[in-house]
């Protein structure tokens, strides 16, 4: 009959085996985590170079709408270039406020639709229950000397 391991034994080989398992998990994090944050970063800056030159069109386009609203002003309902400016302002700025209100209530109403995660939150609290309950009966059998072999023998020894 073979000999059986004691308590102590297990716990020492766990004890010794997760320092190394966390260090691996780090090693993995970080082996993914680089490259991606470095890209993130690279498609961060991209974004804001892309924001500023849109910005910067934008301003532009508004500026030659204001123009344009103030020659279709003059030339059609007959003001000043003075009053013609001053009305495509006006009419410049009343536009963008519609628009802004607009996409305001959109988002706000996408907004309210975000919702927790709760399935992935639900199976994560599952699966730690049930490593932790695994790693509790694991316990309880060695305390009982319970040894299940894997080498095709059902057989159990019980001291």
């Amino acid at each position: 009959m073979a000999e059986r391991s004691r308590l102590g034994d297990y716990i020492s080989t766990i004890r010794s085996g997760v320092p190394h398992m966390i260090s691996d998990i780090k090693e993995l994090a970080r082996a993914e985590i680089v490259p991606s944050a470095k890209h993130a970063g690279i498609g961060g800056l991209g974004v804001g170079v892309v924001a500023a030159f849109g910005l910067f069109l934008l301003h532009c386009l508004l500026w030659a709408a204001v123009f344009g609203i103030a020659i279709f002003f003059h030339a059609v309902v007959g003001f000043g270039w003075l009053g013609s400016m001053a009305f495509a302002f006006l009419t410049l700025a009343l536009i963008s406020l519609i628009i802004v209100i607009v996409f305001g209530v959109i988002a706000f109403a996408q907004f309210r639709k975000v919702k927790a995660p709760t399935a992935t939150i639900a199976e994560a609290k599952a699966s730690v229950s049930a490593l932790s309950n695994a790693v509790t009966e694991g316990v309880s059998e060695a305390k009982r000397g319970v040894i299940n072999r894997h080498s095709g023998d059902s057989s159990t020894y019980v001291g």
